[in-house]
């Protein structure tokens, strides 16, 4: 599935939520910020590389790792996330897709 997602498939959720369900924790959610296309001359037959960048709660910081992204229109998506460090609008949190 994550093999097919093209940027123009997030593009349009930029400013929706995703959330992450837990066991032994509430759900949290994270806010899809922006959707930054990578374009790389020369590199056919491949999805054009992109990144997507959500905010969450400033007073938590989730370690890197693939987690269970719930969103209404595009379901549950497993997504290697990266913390990126907090900023005004709450903590930084990356995901490349090439």
């Amino acid at each position: 599935m994550l093999d097919a997602l093209q940027a123009a498939d997030f593009e349009p959720q930029v400013g929706t939520t995703f959330q992450i369900e837990f066991v032994d924790h509430p759900p949290i959610e994270l806010v899809l910020s922006e959707v930054d296309v990578r374009a790389m001359p020369g590199r056919s037959g491949h999805r054009t590389p992109f990144t997507l960048l959500f905010h969450g709660p400033a007073e938590l910081g989730l370690p890197q790792r693939i987690y269970p992204l719930q969103h209404a229109e595009l379901g549950l998506l497993e997504i290697f996330i990266v913390p990126l460090g907090a900023d005004e609008r709450g903590m930084r949190y990356e995901a490349a897709f090439s």
